[in-house]
């Protein structure tokens, strides 16, 4: 209960920030997903258990796609949040694979920074956690200088929110982001539609000190529309 009051005070407090600042950005339409697929990584192990539960997290990472008011239809917000139940865990990387639709966007930004961290556009590139994506943006997050010894890597905590935005290419609207994140979302065509996936480290909580990795991170894929993200 307090992590889902926490969540919600938290997506209110970046929704006000974004109707007072940032009026053109009110949305005229929106589909809710979840990144319940696990792709790669440690995933807990070789504990049955802990793989469950480490593979299962992505259920609790949510992004709500709406088309951006105000910006004569050139715009489209990825309002993306952790419910991780995992205090320590972090989302640090965000990636978009456009698959076929190559000129769907001209770019991505960070529309709303999460708290206490900055987000910053990144060179997309592969990696091994997100097998089967082919990144064409990414977003990630700034390291301290002189991070404190056993100080969590940087990135989207539980409760935290933020807003990312994709300018659309030439011609093209909303519908047809929709459409690709459609054919994404279906597995016989998901390698040529829109897909957005996320790695995140300590789905476990970490490893205690002394100890190089519990296997607690992993790399996760959008799922499935999802109308229990959009009840958080």
């Amino acid at each position: 209960m307090r992590m889902q009051q926490t969540l919600s005070s938290t997506v209110r407090r970046a929704l006000a920030v974004v109707a007072l600042s940032l009026v053109s950005v009110e949305p005229t339409g929106a589909v809710t997903i979840d990144f319940n697929k696990f792709l790669s990584g440690g995933g807990g192990g070789t504990n049955p258990e802990k793989q469950r539960i480490a593979q299962g997290m992505g259920a609790h990472i949510c992004v709500d796609v709406t088309e951006a008011r105000g910006s004569s239809g050139t715009s489209v917000n990825f309002f993306i949040w952790s419910a991780i139940p995992q205090p320590k865990s972090r989302i640090t990387t965000i990636a978009f694979d456009t698959g076929r639709h190559g000129d769907l966007f001209r770019g991505v930004s960070v529309l709303v920074q999460p708290r206490g961290v900055k987000a910053q556009v990144v060179p997309a590139q592969s990696h091994p956690f997100l097998r089967s994506l082919s990144p064409d943006y990414a977003v990630g997050f700034a390291r301290p200088e002189r991070p404190a010894p056993g100080q969590l890597a940087a990135g989207l905590g539980p409760g935290d929110s933020m807003i990312l935005s994709a300018t659309l290419g030439p011609s093209k609207t909303f519908a047809n982001v929709i459409s690709a994140l459609n054919e994404g979302l279906n597995p016989t065509t998901a390698a040529s539609g829109l897909r957005l996936g996320v790695i995140v480290l300590y789905l476990l909580g970490g490893p205690p000190p002394g100890v190089n990795t519990i296997m607690d991170d992993g790399g996760f894929v959008i799922q499935s529309a999802s109308p229990r993200c959009r009840r958080r």
